[in-house]
C-alpha cells in the first residue's frame, strides 16, 4: 500500500526479487496513476526485496511517497477482503453495499427458460449474468458525483407484474430510472437497459451519466454455494465503434451513442475513483491478469426544467442473439409475457394486486427455469430439486403452463438411476446421489398431477406417449418393498432436508381409481 504527496508517479513500475534468486522480475506496470493511495497486490512467494521505478511524475517536479506498508496475509486472505478494505478507504457509495455487510434486495430478469439471467438490486446494479461484470449508474454534476448513497430509491414491475425491473433513483436535482428487460429465443436472448436522467428541479441543469463495468456481481459474498458472490473478475476491455467487449466474451453495445469510454486497473485507480472527478480514464482498452479491471461508458446532458433523456444499452448473450432498437424491444417483451400471463383465471376485485402477485410469481418460475429444467434460482441455487420443481409445477398446473410441465418431466425422467432411485436433485453434474427418500412419491405425484384422467390404467403404455424411455416393471421402488395385497409401505426414512415420505405425499392416491398401481416399481430405464 503506497501514500503518494502532492508530486506523485503518475507512470511507474514495480519490481521484486524472490526467494534465493538475485533477479529482479517486474510484477507491475503503472501507466496514469492518480496518486492518492495505490494497492498494490503482490505475487504470493517469499519477497525479500522491492523497488520502485519510477518514470514520470505528475508535475515534473520529483515525487513523494509518505508511506509504503507491506500488509500480512491475513489482512486480505481473499479477492472479496481485499476489496472490502479498499471499499472501507472510500466514501460511501463508491463500491458494493455488501462491502460494508448491508444486504440489498434484488430480483431476476430475462426470457422464460432462458440460458442467462440478468438480476437487478434495489439500487439499480445490474449483474448482466451469472458471474460476470456489472453495470452501474452514476450521476455527475455541480463537481459532485450522485452514488446511490444517500439516495432514495424506489422498485416495481413493468404494468404491476411482469418480469420487467424497474428501479427509480431520486437525488435533490435529478431523479434516474433504470429499466431492464430481455427478449428472443431461450437460448439466443438479448439483454437490454434503459436508463433515464430527468431534471426535477426548476432550472436548467447539466451533467454526466456514466454507466460504469466493474468487477462485482450483485451477488454477495456469503452467497458461495456453486458459484461464489462478489468479486467477479475482468481481465480485458476493448473498445470497437459502438461495442464494448468485456474478457472478450461479454458485449455492451450502445444503442445511444456516447460520448466517451475508458478502461482502468487497480494499480490506476478504479473506475469509481477517476468518475469522481466527471474524467473517464485516458484509455479505452485494458488487460489486466488479475481480474482487477473496470470501465465506464458516458453520456453528457443539458435538461431543461422538467426535461428527461434516455440512453440504452444492449447486451445479446450469444453471437446468434438478435439486436434492435430498444423501444421494438421493450414492445415486444411486454406483448409476449401479457400473452403469457393474462390467461391467470383469478380475479379478486377487493384486492387485485393480489393477481398481480401470482401472475410475477408466475412470471419468475418461468425466468428461473434453464431450458426445461424448472429451478428455484438463477444463482446459487442455479439446480434442479424434484421436490421444489413438483411443487412448482402443480402451480403452473394450476394456471395453466401444462406444455412447460410436461416438457420438464421429459427432461428429469432419464436422470433416474438404475436401482430404481429418483434422485432428489440434478444439476451441471448429472443426478445427485445424496439420499431423499420422498423424491419419487414427488415425481410420481407431478406425473399424476400433469397428464390427469390420461393417466387413467396402468401407466406403462402411457410413459412412451410423452417419449421417456419405456418403463420397466420392478418388484420395489429403491428402498421401498410392498405389501401382499400391493400396498406400499416402509418409505418414511431421513432425508436430506425432510421427514416425509412417499405415502404422505401420495396419501389420496386411493381416491385416483386404478392409479395405485403407480406405488409399484416401475423404473425409467
Amino acid at each position: 500500500m503506497i501514500d503518494w504527496s502532492d508530486n506523485y508517479a503518475c507512470n511507474y513500475q514495480v519490481q521484486i526479487k524472490c526467494g534465493t534468486s538475485e533477479k529482479w522480475t517486474n510484477t507491475d506496470t503503472i501507466i496514469g496513476a492518480l496518486g492518492g493511495r495505490q494497492y498494490l497486490r503482490l505475487p504470493d512467494c517469499d519477497i525479500k526485496a522491492l523497488r520502485l521505478v519510477l518514470r514520470r511524475s505528475n508535475a515534473g517536479n520529483g515525487y513523494g511517497i509518505r508511506q509504503i506498508r507491506f500488509m500480512g496475509l491475513g489482512y486480505a486472505p481473499s479477492a472479496n477482503e481485499f476489496w472490502r478494505r479498499i471499499a472501507r478507504d472510500h466514501p460511501p457509495g463508491f463500491f458494493s453495499r455488501y462491502f460494508d455487510n448491508e444486504q440489498s434486495f434484488w430480483t431476476v430478469v430475462g426470457v422464460s427458460g432462458g440460458r442467462q439471467e440478468v438480476i437487478i438490486n434495489e439500487e439499480g446494479l445490474l449483474e448482466v449474468g451469472r458471474q460476470t461484470a456489472s453495470i452501474e449508474p452514476f450521476i455527475h454534476s455541480g463537481g459532485e458525483l450522485l452514488t446511490w448513497s444517500g439516495a432514495k430509491h424506489e422498485q416495481r414491475l413493468e404494468d404491476g407484474y411482469l418480469p420487467i425491473a424497474i428501479v427509480t433513483r431520486e437525488h435533490e436535482k435529478f431523479a434516474l430510472e433504470v429499466k431492464t428487460f430481455a427478449v428472443g429465443p431461450r437460448e439466443d436472448a438479448t439483454l437490454y437497459a434503459r436508463y433515464t436522467v430527468r431534471n426535477t428541479s426548476l432550472v436548467p441543469q447539466k451533467g454526466k451519466l456514466f454507466l460504469a463495468i466493474r468487477q462485482f456481481q450483485v451477488n454477495p459474498p456469503w452467497q458461495f454455494l456453486n458459484q461464489p458472490g462478489g468479486h467477479s473478475p475482468i481481465y480485458a476491455f476493448t473498445h470497437c465503434d459502438d461495442t464494448i467487449y468485456v474478457n472478450n466474451d461479454l458485449k455492451v453495445i450502445t444503442l445511444t451513442p456516447t460520448d466517451g469510454f475508458g478502461a482502468t486497473t487497480l494499480s490506476t485507480g478504479d473506475i469509481v475513483e477517476h468518475l469522481n472527478y466527471g474524467l473517464l480514464p485516458e484509455y479505452g482498452g485494458m488487460a489486466d491478469c488479475r481480474g482487477y479491471g473496470s470501465g465506464a461508458l458516458m453520456y453528457e446532458f443539458e435538461l431543461d426544467g422538467g426535461e428527461e433523456q434516455t440512453f440504452d444499452i444492449a447486451m445479446p448473450y450469444t453471437r446468434h442473439s438478435g439486436l434492435q432498437k430498444a423501444d421494438s424491444a421493450l414492445r415486444a417483451a411486454k406483448r409476449e409475457w401479457h400473452e403469457k400471463l393474462d390467461n391467470v383465471g383469478i380475479k379478486i376485485p377487493a384486492a387485485p394486486e393480489l393477481i398481480d402477485t401470482i401472475k410475477s410469481q408466475l412470471a419468475y418460475i418461468l425466468v428461473n427455469r434453464d431450458g426445461p429444467a424448472i429451478q428455484p434460482g438463477s444463482r446459487c441455487y442455479r439446480r434442479t430439486w424434484i421436490r421444489d420443481g413438483s411443487l412448482t409445477s402443480a402451480a403452473l398446473l394450476q394456471h395453466g403452463f401444462v406444455a412447460e410441465v410436461r416438457e420438464f418431466i421429459d427432461w428429469f425422467a432419464p436422470f433416474q438411476y438404475d436401482t430404481g432411485k429418483v434422485p432428489g436433485c440434478v444439476d451441471k453434474r448429472g443426478s445427485d446421489p445424496t439420499p431423499e427418500h420422498d423424491s419419487h412419491g414427488e415425481f410420481i405425484y407431478m406425473v399424476i398431477s400433469s397428464f390427469g384422467e390420461e393417466f387413467d390404467g396402468f401407466p406403462q403404455h402411457r410413459f412412451h406417449s410423452w417419449r421417456c424411455r419405456p418403463w420397466r416393471p420392478r418388484p420395489h421402488f429403491y428402498n421401498h418393498r410392498a405389501g401382499p395385497s400391493g400396498s406400499a409401505f416402509g418409505i418414511a426414512g431421513r432425508t436430506e432436508s425432510h421427514l416425509r415420505s412417499l405415502l404422505e405425499i401420495l396419501s389420496g392416491a386411493a381416491r385416483w381409481p386404478g392409479r395405485v398401481g403407480c406405488l409399484h416399481a416401475l423404473r425409467v430405464a
